[in-house]
């Protein structure tokens, strides 16, 4: 289980407040402090504070780390960027890696960046132990590797292809056999529209771990979008017994069977999900969706508490 994960949204709200409430402290500031953008293509720094804001609001912690992240590959010296970050790294529960070493870059800019290092630190806390069994993944002691692995995801979920793919073809390079990778790569494939190489590079997956959940969801939805139904529904079949595992595998799973307009197995996983205990797990909103939507076609009644 994401140790950082929550239930609830009380902590999340409390970091909206927080981080609107630093930015209207520092606002009357930024006339004096902050300088205006030279460089081509450089961001103005104001106006990019202010939509990291405006994703905050909506609580879209990855569009605000997006945003702050390039901030602060444009201005690494600067304190004031960094202590955003530092606020909204670790509510981007995916990047576990990423948080940690934002965090401390945060930290070692200055040992009390904010009124919330403690808290700062007590995340840290919560993230290191569970960086071993996260590199571990790659089969190696390579840190660096495992990083460059999360910024590449990071990379995919933003649609920036050509940064994913650089990130994930040097992870390749250091581990070969490392399939979350050649994972991201037939996404990125399939997103630059080049379909014949997405479904090769998925297949290359499953020739190597057969019971890849990613991979074989991903050959359903690319094999149903590009016309081939009848392959689709052998990899959805062969997804449903599968007893592979993966980032958020219950999601994965329910996707691509949506893609075959599977109500029926859809419902089936959300019975082995929830024998699973899916509440553990880093699932999200759209599990949810797409079992409910399935539930409602199969008929089925859902129970909301009140």
């Amino acid at each position: 289980m994401n140790p950082l994960a929550s239930k609830s949204c009380p902590i999340q709200s409390a970091v909206v407040r927080r981080f609107l409430v630093n930015m209207a402290k520092r606002k009357k500031k930024k006339a004096a402090t902050v300088k205006k953008s030279r460089g081509f293509g450089k961001k103005s720094l104001a106006v990019e504070l202010q939509r990291a804001a405006a994703y905050a609001v909506k609580e879209d912690w990855q569009g605000a780390y997006a945003v702050l992240q390039l901030l602060v590959e444009q201005y690494p010296d600067n304190k004031q960027v960094w202590d955003y970050l530092s606020e909204v790294a670790y509510m981007v529960n995916m990047y576990l890696l990423l948080a940690s070493q934002v965090l401390g870059r945060a930290l070692a800019i200055d040992r009390d960046l904010h009124e919330f290092a403690p808290q700062t630190r007590e995340i840290l806390s919560r993230i290191t132990p569970t960086i071993p069994e996260i590199v571990e993944e790659l089969g190696s002691d390579d840190l660096e590797g495992a990083i460059l692995h999360e910024r590449g995801q990071m990379y995919v979920d933003q649609g920036n292809c050509p940064a994913a793919r650089e990130a994930e073809l040097e992870v390749i390079r250091r581990h070969p056999g490392f399939m979350p990778a050649r994972n991201n790569l037939a996404l990125v494939n399939w997103t630059e529209g080049n379909v014949e190489e997405a479904i090769a590079t998925s297949k290359a997956v499953l020739d190597s771990d057969p019971d890849n959940i990613h991979a074989l969801s991903n050959l359903v939805h690319f094999l149903v979008v590009a016309g081939d139904t009848e392959a689709a529904q052998v990899y959805g079949d062969r997804l449903k017994t599968s007893p592979g595992n993966g980032w958020d595998p219950w999601t994965k799973r329910v996707e691509a069977l949506s893609y075959l307009a599977d109500d029926a197995g859809i419902v089936e996983m959300l019975d082995q999900a929830e024998a699973d205990d899916v509440d553990d797990s880093p699932i999200g909103a759209f599990f949810f969706h797409l079992t409910a939507v399935a539930l409602a076609r199969t008929g089925v009644d859902i129970l909301i508490p009140l």
